[in-house]
């Protein structure tokens, strides 16, 4: 596949990432515009669901601009947190004033079209610190939708239903994942999401908007160091 096509094939892979992570976005929206718990009830769920896809999406859209390929068979691993790792390490020895020179592009001439509220606040980094911090954001954000380590405070004793048909939780002192006589451990959502506030969701709508504004840069970084 020629290079400019494979651009082109990129730039789908990203925008089609993004959409999920608006759509999330406008779930958040619509649940602080009516303040409604039954909002909530309905949306929580789903909102978690399209971030959790948007961020697999968009980072093997990056690992795919970095290795300058597209998808392929090897791709089908849902494991975000080591993949984003690679990138990372990728963005962070590039040149600042290279990735300074691709920022002042994305601002100025936007050529692949980017929402204007996603390109507020986009400046050149004024140290390699700076940019250290925000990839360290995208890592721990992404981290946290990984092992949905922002919901584990709102579960209790009861909302945990526990299934060990086969006798095996007490049998050994851990247990595989993959074991076919694990016991199952169920959540009750409906009684998590009733524990879920307002200023619950305006966090994970300012955390959306942050991730998007990421993904841009990092992905057009990436593009740029291709050319």
């Amino acid at each position: 596949m020629p290079l400019k096509n494979k651009i082109n094939y990129h730039q789908d892979w990203l925008f089609w990432g993004l959409n999920y992570l608006e759509i999330a976005d406008l779930g958040c929206k619509e649940i602080i515009n009516y303040n409604s718990n039954d909002k909530i009830k309905i949306l929580y769920i789903p909102i978690i669901f399209n971030i959790k896809h948007g961020f697999e999406i968009l980072i093997k859209t990056l690992i795919f601009v970095s290795e300058k390929r597209c998808f392929n068979k090897t791709d089908k691993t849902h494991d975000q947190y080591e993949l984003l790792k690679k990138i990372i390490e990728k963005i962070n020895s590039i040149k600042l004033s290279s990735i300074n020179k691709t920022i002042k592009k994305i601002v100025d001439n936007n050529e692949a079209g980017y929402s204007k509220e996603y390109l507020e606040g986009i400046e050149p980094y004024k140290d390699i610190m700076t940019l250290k911090k925000d990839m360290e954001m995208l890592f721990n954000t992404v981290r946290s939708y990984y092992s949905l380590s922002f919901i584990k405070s709102k579960i209790e004793r009861e909302d945990l239903i526990f299934s060990d048909k086969k006798n095996t939780l007490f049998k050994y002192p851990s247990f595989e994942v993959n074991d076919e006589d694990q016991p199952l451990v169920s959540i009750k959502l409906d009684s998590i999401v009733k524990k879920i506030e307002l200023s619950d969701i305006v966090e994970m709508q300012i955390q959306i908007n942050k991730t998007i504004t990421l993904f841009i840069r990092v992905f057009q970084i990436l593009l740029e160091q291709q050319k």
